[in-house]
């Protein structure tokens, strides 16, 4: 093992967390309360920075943020790397990739311990980039016996044209690299398809990556935009049912713990769920073993599913490299994560926490709440709100869009998407209050 545990030592764990998500700091909390020392790599004002729950904080940097992210990974000498969302997965990426084609890797001790530190936590490095790529990963899942939807690398309008002559409609087409439904487009005619087929498969637009350098501070468009780049385009038959999706934490090919849920209301359409139920899907936990053994998977890891009702098919449509907004939740033996991680780092039995809860609705706090602090969604479910961290409660519930949310195309999506509603609505009594 890279880095081994001494005897009775404390495990160390970097997160990486680029974005001021609520899975970062929920997740940090539950790693910190199973016997963690906890570091992360973000921008300033992270939440999880409000919690005391991180020992160390490495800042992000904007204009040479592969550079600070490798100074973290060498002065933190973590255990286990842990991203917490795709643009953190992707700088991961990044430094392998530098690491790997270094002229002078073998002569450069700290540039090893980079890959090690990195094969230990997720696996080879060699590999990573294709652990994004939906294509390789469901044909992966597919050679396991695993069921997915159609689906297929595009490269122009022509195997566009072929692919729905043999597949037919509805589809949706699928860049890589893009979250939260962003680079997702449904269609449903040849017209359609080809359309977004040419918006998705183009360099950044101008103005959005200049917004994303000026106003987030984030440079990661800048280089596409510069090499005209264009991502990789897949298509994906559609596939009628509820949405479902599991949190793993695997281990050298094995998956220690799951939690599996079925989604029951969503920020906005193909967005991240809100308010989830959990269950037990034989054919989900199947799925998590396949692509962890034929992936050699290692870390934390979501997929999502769909359920059809009338054949009872759990279709597999998606994995993301990173952990997800479940999982961080503590549900008993074999499905609590942050437990199994401690276990596999340390080498002892793993030793669950409490049960946060019985019930088998969770509202996710802030995400549901956000969505509709009056939703009735809450009252009929456990509201899982951090109350052991208030200062994260009271960030969350103070919190304001602010004018930069107002040029992000999640904002607008959200706004399209939401019902008119020229009165306020009152007061939720289910609304987290802090004493």
């Amino acid at each position: 093992m890279w880095n081994a545990l001494e005897p009775g030592a404390q495990p160390h764990l970097l997160l990486l967390a680029t974005q001021p998500w609520p899975a970062g700091a929920r997740l940090g909390l539950a790693l910190r309360a199973v016997g963690f020392c906890v570091s992360i790599w973000c921008p300033y004002g992270h939440p999880l920075l409000l919690t005391g729950a991180a020992d160390r904080h490495y800042p992000y940097g904007t204009f040479e943020t592969v550079e600070s992210l490798e100074t973290a990974v060498i002065a933190a000498n973590p255990h286990l790397i842990v991203p917490c969302d795709d643009l953190a997965t992707f700088r991961l990426q990044q430094l392998a990739e530098r690491a790997l084609t270094h002229p002078h890797v073998q002569t450069h001790p700290h540039l090893d311990r980079v890959l090690g530190i990195i094969e230990q936590s997720l696996g080879a490095p060699a590999d990573l980039n294709r652990l994004t790529s939906r294509t390789h990963v469901l044909a992966a899942a597919a050679a396991g016996g695993v069921a997915v939807p159609a689906s297929a690398r595009i490269a122009s309008s022509a195997d566009l044209r072929a692919w729905f002559s043999a597949h037919g409609f509805p589809a949706y087409l699928k860049a890589d690299g893009t979250s939260g439904g962003i680079g997702v487009r449904p269609v449903h005619t040849y017209q359609k398809a080809e359309a977004a087929f040419r918006t998705l498969d183009a360099p950044p637009p101008t103005l959005r990556a200049l917004k994303r350098l000026a106003i987030d501070r984030d440079p990661t468009l800048m280089g596409p935009l510069v090499r005209r780049q264009r991502p990789a385009i897949s298509v994906q038959r559609t596939v009628a049912g509820t949405e479902a999706t599991s949190a793993i934490f695997c281990w050298q090919g094995e998956v220690l713990a799951s939690i599996s849920v079925q989604v029951l209301a969503t920020r906005y359409e193909r967005g991240p769920s809100t308010v989830v139920r959990r269950f037990h899907n034989a054919a989900m936990d199947r799925a998590a073993e396949v692509l962890a053994s034929r992936l050699r998977l290692s870390g934390f890891y979501g997929l999502d599913f769909v359920l059809d009702e009338q054949t009872g098919t759990s279709w597999l449509i998606e994995m993301n490299s990173r952990a997800t907004q479940i999982a961080h939740l503590a549900l008993g033996p074999d499905h609590d994560l942050a437990a199994a991680a401690f276990a596999a780092i340390t080498g002892v039995p793993v030793h669950p926490r409490p049960v946060v809860t019985t019930e088998q609705t969770i509202a996710l706090f802030p995400q549901e709440w956000q969505r509709d602090p009056a939703s009735p969604l809450i009252a009929g479910a456990y509201h899982d709100v951090p109350w052991d961290a208030p200062a994260l409660v009271r960030a969350y519930v103070n919190q304001r869009p602010g004018w930069r949310r107002l040029l992000t195309q999640q904002y607008w999506r959200e706004r399209r998407q939401r019902k008119p509603d020229f009165d306020p609505p009152a007061p939720s009594a289910t609304a987290p209050r802090l004493p």
